[in-house]
């Protein structure tokens, strides 16, 4: 969502231009699934992606709507640009920050919400904006230590 962190990892589309193609497949009956990478912006630009991203997506209005954690790749140019420490990858308090932030700004109507991939450190899910509360409880509690983390290893870290 956020057009700097597009650019900055090459995405080769501006966030207008994604949501643009979103919505032209909903015109033609599409059923659209959106795929979000929490982390992306670097803890920089953490804040900027998850509010702009929020914004994309609900312009979207997707019917699916899923959220994963950008895990490193050996050899991928933001994996070389984290080695030589131009890039931070938030730690576990900053991806939840960013999840929240994400959650509690976003405007959809009906749209199934995952974040249980296996990238994710608290894989959570339902239905936005009916189950907004819920997910954020999630959330704060897994801050608070009373939902566990998926332990780091079981994430490829």
């Amino acid at each position: 969502g956020d057009d700097e962190v597009l650019r900055s990892v090459g995405k080769g589309a501006t966030a207008d231009e994604a949501v643009e193609a979103v919505l032209k497949g909903h015109e033609a009956g599409l059923r659209s699934s959106v795929m979000v990478l929490l982390g992306l912006g670097g803890e920089e630009r953490s804040r900027a992606h998850a509010l702009a991203t929020a914004r994309a997506a609900s312009r979207m209005q997707p019917h699916y709507l899923s959220a994963l954690t950008w895990m490193p790749v050996e050899g991928a140019p933001l994996e070389r640009r984290r080695r030589a420490g131009g890039f931070r990858l938030p730690g576990d308090p900053g991806i939840l920050d960013e999840l929240a932030l994400l959650i509690e700004t976003l405007d959809l109507k009906d749209t199934v919400f995952r974040a249980n991939h296996a990238s994710n450190p608290l894989p959570i899910g339902g239905r936005l904006s009916r189950d907004r509360q819920k997910l954020l409880s999630s959330v704060a509690a897994a801050r608070r230590g009373l939902i566990p983390l998926r332990p780091a290893f079981l994430r490829g870290t």
